[in-house]
């Protein structure tokens, strides 16, 4: 009978175990869900930003091709500019003379 009895308050402790075990999985398994939900929004915020970052390079990409087309408007701009400059210079020299300024 004492057997019975210990063999008994063995099972009881067995499931006790058995119970807080389950608890822990349980709770674990709610802490992967969690992890899993934050690796989820952290990769669409990373999708997010990379998506930024592709728009951000394409935009000064262009924004470099403008400043070079500009600048080489300025550049023949500046050169018709000393262009007629010196036809102007030289158009006065043969009207009024040396003395044109």
């Amino acid at each position: 009978m004492v057997n019975l009895v210990l063999f008994r308050y063995e099972v009881v402790d067995d499931l006790t175990r058995m119970a807080t075990l389950l608890h822990q999985i349980e709770r674990e398994r709610t802490a992967e869900e969690e992890c899993l939900s934050e690796l989820r929004h952290t990769q669409e915020a990373l999708r997010r930003i990379e998506e930024r970052l592709a728009q951000q390079k394409e935009l000064l990409s262009n924004m470099r091709n403008d400043i070079s087309e500009s600048h080489r408007h300025v550049a023949q701009g500046r050169a018709e500019c000393i262009s007629l400059s010196k036809n102007c210079l030289s158009l006065g020299i043969s009207v009024k003379g040396r003395l044109y300024k």
